[in-house]
């Protein structure tokens, strides 16, 4: 007895081949991942967004005086012409001028002084007894121990901004040496001297 075996074709619609399937999706997914990465530079594709932290700025403040001006000459006797008066031992020599002060800001504290360092006398030590001093009006400070100090506007409180201060200076000759032996005559005696004020300088500067 004879045994006969039979085949019959496989179908040629692809119904038994499921992996075909799964591999046509696996191909596309990956075509997929790869635009997303090279959309994206190299990363993934997502959502993004940024807001800034406030609108608001903040400003800086100012501290400045304007040129001192209208000066003003006295001696102990009354007003002098400087271009025409000639000092001697025993006088007291003041100038007044004016300077606007500008101070703007919230903790804003400047101290305003004068500096007589570079004072050249045309006869040292002549004129080495002289002594120099400031008076300041017109701030909130008045005592001026350890200069004048300077507050800056804070808001609607103005404090010392925008207000006139008047700088007295004051020019002392005594009538003895720093010894006390006469001044004597002849060099070093201040006779026929000068002294160059445009070297006094006021300075107005922030205290930090």
């Amino acid at each position: 007895m004879m045994t006969t075996l039979s085949f019959s074709p496989a179908p040629i619609d692809g119904s038994r081949r499921p992996w075909r399937r799964h591999a046509t999706r696996a191909v596309v997914a990956g075509a997929l991942a790869v635009g997303l990465l090279t959309a994206g530079g190299g990363t993934f594709s997502r959502w993004y967004e940024s807001q800034p932290l406030t609108g608001d700025t903040i400003s800086s403040g100012q501290l400045s005086m304007t040129p001192a001006t209208t000066t003003r000459w006295n001696d102990q006797n009354g007003p002098i012409d400087p271009a025409s008066y000639r000092m001697v031992p025993g006088d007291t020599v003041t100038f007044a001028t004016d300077t606007t002060i500008t101070a703007v800001g919230d903790n804003l504290r400047g101290t305003l002084g004068v500096d007589h360092s570079r004072l050249v006398v045309a006869d040292p030590p002549g004129a080495a007894g002289l002594n120099v001093s400031m008076v300041v009006s017109g701030l909130t400070d008045t005592n001026g121990t350890d200069g004048y100090t300077v507050v800056g506007q804070k808001g609607a409180t103005v404090n010392d901004n925008g207000r006139k201060a008047t700088v007295t200076i004051t020019i002392v000759w005594p009538s003895t040496r720093p010894d006390g032996t006469p001044w004597g005559n002849g060099p070093g005696s201040g006779e026929a001297s000068s002294v160059d004020l445009s070297t006094v300088r006021l300075v107005l500067s922030q205290n930090v």
